[in-house]
């Protein structure tokens, strides 16, 4: 019978993530660094969820180092994912090299910051400070009411005149706290703690998808800034000011499709 306390659980991944740390040093790939960080958002969203239990007091927050070790991973990973935009809308002969010389600057300089924030040391005393206020098993009516919650932050979200990129952004994290959850929940426990909830996230996966899909736009329009543009000759400046532009239109078409299925839903 699956029922892990919660000291269990969280014991079990920060075992995860000194794995997943190590990985990532070892060759800071693409698939390690989403592992890692998958794992800090899985915690994360379970601190949270304790965090708001009415018969809890307290507030449960990431450990101070993983929360700086997952920034740094995050820039990484951003700069991966403005590198492959690039390598794909350009063809080899066109590849604007001197941009992707300051990209790899940059991702030479956090590589150096993530190696030396680990120093080789384990997650595991940050587990043991979270077990002496972290008691009990993972319950059923909090998770429902962390469900509730989430919820609700979508539906003010989409109720407000008009939603910018980083209100499309906190629904995807809102829809992702309950993701998370609910595995952890499957993987821990034997019963739904969201009591059949999650059935109306039927189409869940594909929305935190192309959600993640408008993330990442915003991500590259984030490198392609006039400032940063400035920076390189004028040929190769223009052919980025035209991916700036593509990207854009693409950002607002895929805003478009994804705020109809969000209404769709009916929340």
């Amino acid at each position: 019978m699956k029922k892990k306390n919660l000291e269990y659980i969280i014991s079990k991944i920060f075992d995860d993530l000194d794995r997943s740390v190590i990985n990532v040093s070892k060759g800071f790939t693409a698939d390690d660094i989403h592992d890692f960080r998958l794992q800090v958002k899985e915690l994360r969203a379970l601190l949270r969820m304790l965090s708001i239990d009415p018969v809890c007091s307290k507030k449960f927050k990431i450990p101070r180092r993983i929360k700086y070790i997952y920034t740094v991973s995050g820039r990484l990973r951003d700069l991966q994912i403005c590198r492959g935009i690039i390598k794909y809308y350009f063809t080899s002969s066109q590849f604007p090299e001197n941009f992707l010389k300051l990209l790899k600057r940059e991702k030479d300089k956090y590589t150096r910051e993530f190696k030396k924030a680990i120093d080789n040391k384990r997650f595991s005393n940050s587990a043991k400070k979270l077990h002496h206020k972290i008691h009990g098993i993972l319950r059923p009516g909090i998770a429902s009411y962390f469900y509730d919650r989430k919820i609700g932050n979508i539906r003010y979200i989409l109720s407000r005149n008009g939603i910018d990129d980083e209100g499309f952004h906190h629904i995807r994290k809102n829809i992702k706290d309950i993701q998370y959850i609910n595995k952890l929940a499957t993987n821990y426990t034997d019963y739904d703690v969201f009591f059949g909830k999650c059935k109306i996230f039927s189409t869940a996966e594909q929305l935190a998808y192309e959600l993640g899909q408008i993330n990442d736009l915003c991500t590259v329009l984030a490198f392609l800034k006039p400032s940063r543009l400035n920076k390189i000759p004028d040929q190769e400046k223009t052919r980025l000011y035209r991916l700036r532009q593509q990207c854009f239109s693409n950002k607002e078409s895929l805003k478009a499709a994804v705020f109809k299925k969000l209404i769709e839903l009916d929340l």
